[in-house]
């Protein structure tokens, strides 16, 4: 559950954006506690910045990441202007009524002091790469299973005004994917195998407690 405090600074902040942005042109990256992406408090502000467009790219990061707190935090991109054009060399699309969802939660391998992770450069280029792939090319279905998606303003009405990436992002059953037959087989194998060595290490017990006058 968000903590009451930071829920405010969350209501308080995305009030300041949706001001910020009345004012000038300009794109603003911000992290915030996760609880923004979903909770009925901000549900009105939350709504108000998607229906006006602003939302442009939600990252969920990494927990551990921080050492004020390791929850996992999100990265807002939000900006005033998604129409597209020449931006830093490159021509960028239209994407206006777009959203591009990205969950990072599973990239934590990168540990230092044994207990904090970080992106590693690699994946700051496979970011950045997501992000540039779906600004610049007209793709009906920009999506990759368990990683990013990119969902209209009609999915997000119907889905609430959610900010949540896992309700848009595909994640695969894993479940679905067993050979159960296959895999009770190799169980069974397994087992036999087991039986026979403790059948056999009983056998050699047996004959050493012999040997020591023990048993018959």
């Amino acid at each position: 559950m968000t903590d009451k405090r930071d829920l405010l600074l969350t209501l308080v902040f995305l009030k300041f954006i949706g001001e910020r942005f009345k004012e000038q042109q300009e794109k603003i990256r911000e992290l915030l506690a996760n609880g923004a992406l979903d909770d009925d408090d901000s549900k009105a502000i939350r709504q108000k910045l998607i229906e006006n467009d602003k939302v442009e790219t939600i990252i969920v990061l990494p927990g551990n990441m921080f050492y004020s707190t390791d929850i996992s935090v999100t990265l807002w991109i939000l900006n005033n202007n998604k129409k597209g054009g020449p931006r830093h060399g490159r021509m960028l699309r239209n994407r206006e009524g777009e959203i591009l969802f990205v969950d990072l939660r599973t990239w934590n391998q990168n540990i230092y002091e044994k207990k904090y992770v970080k992106l590693s450069e690699e994946q700051i280029a496979e970011v950045c790469k997501i992000y540039f792939d779906w600004a610049t090319t007209d793709t009906e279905n920009y999506a990759k299973p368990e990683l990013y998606y990119a969902a209209h303003l009609d999915e997000i009405r119907e889905k609430g005004f959610s900010l949540v990436p896992s309700r848009y992002i595909e994640f695969v059953d894993r479940d679905t994917e067993i050979d159960y037959q296959s895999a009770l087989t190799e169980m069974s194998r397994q087992f036999d195998a087991l039986k026979k060595r403790w059948d056999e290490n009983e056998a050699t017990l047996v004959n050493a407690f012999k040997v020591l006058g023990y048993g018959k």
